[in-house]
């Protein structure tokens, strides 16, 4: 089937992301897109401001790495994202655990939510 990713962004960061599918042999229809984008732009407009993630003393880096924790997304699929490899992913997944103290990806969402 057919998939679009959303990416929502706070002053440059990606802050949350979501993912619609259609079902294999059902491709998206024009209006579906169309549909897509309008709740794209309500959606990143009406976000609230980003977790204060440098209040942890998070790099820049560090910080979309943890945007797309958050988002739910694989090592791999932030490697991609930002056009970095994935053994530099681990170093920063590594790095965002000792600095929130946390030791896996659920705590760093729940710290992330708590501000």
């Amino acid at each position: 089937g057919d998939m679009v990713e959303l990416f929502f962004r706070r002053e440059g960061r990606i802050t949350a992301g979501l993912c619609l599918t259609w079902p294999a042999g059902r491709a998206a229809r024009p209006g579906d897109l169309a549909a897509a984008r309008a709740a794209h732009a309500y959606i990143e407009f009406n976000l609230p401001p980003a977790a204060a993630a440098d209040d942890h003393g998070l790099t820049a880096r560090e910080q979309e790495v943890v945007g797309l924790i958050c988002a739910g997304r694989t090592n791999r699929d932030i490697a991609d994202a930002l056009a970095i490899s994935l053994a530099t992913v681990k170093t920063h997944v590594i790095h965002i655990f000792e600095k929130l103290g946390v030791e896996n990806r659920a705590s760093v969402v729940a710290r992330m939510a708590r501000g």
